[in-house]
């Protein structure tokens, strides 16, 4: 009879330990909790995912675990999108100034610079062939204003 008191007590203290050590889970169940629509709609719950539909406060702490991943989540796909941004900036910036750079260098080699006065340019005028394609641009590319001035001249010429 001792024996099953004892045992009977046993259980009863452990039942007790468990009861302390699970309280506070078990009435975090039990505990009715506003919820706004807008954490329901972050959250992506609907009233119906609760028990009954009432939100208990530990639901409420598993949105608030599940708000944070998600937001963590979101962080870092925006922070790894932000550097592969920066490495297509530098990228494509590295070869237009690249390309820049090669335009104004064959620049500088046609018309020359201060410090180079040798160009291309200075040579082909040496020769004199800038100035026959001067003469022969101005004889035959005529803008339409010359053109219209043109035929008015020949019309009076014609008519004297």
């Amino acid at each position: 009879m001792k024996n099953k008191i004892r045992n009977t007590g046993l259980v009863l203290v452990g039942l007790l330990c468990l009861a302390v050590l699970n309280c506070r889970s078990s009435m975090d169940k039990l505990t009715p909790a506003p919820v706004s629509s807008q954490v329901l709609k972050y959250a992506e719950k609907e009233p119906n995912d609760f028990w009954y539909g009432i939100p208990s406060l530990w639901d409420l702490k598993e949105i608030r675990n599940e708000i944070a991943l998600k937001h963590r989540n979101a962080t870092v796909r925006h922070r790894r999108g932000i550097e592969d941004e920066e490495f297509r900036y530098d990228f494509a910036m590295g070869l237009l100034n690249s390309s820049i750079q090669e335009s104004e260098d064959f620049q500088q080699l046609v018309i020359g610079t201060e410090d180079n006065p040798v160009s291309i340019l200075g040579i082909l005028a040496g020769l004199g062939l800038t100035g026959v394609g001067t003469v022969l641009g101005g004889r035959y590319i005529k803008r339409p204003q010359e053109k219209k001035l043109e035929k008015q001249l020949n019309g009076k010429k014609k008519k004297n």
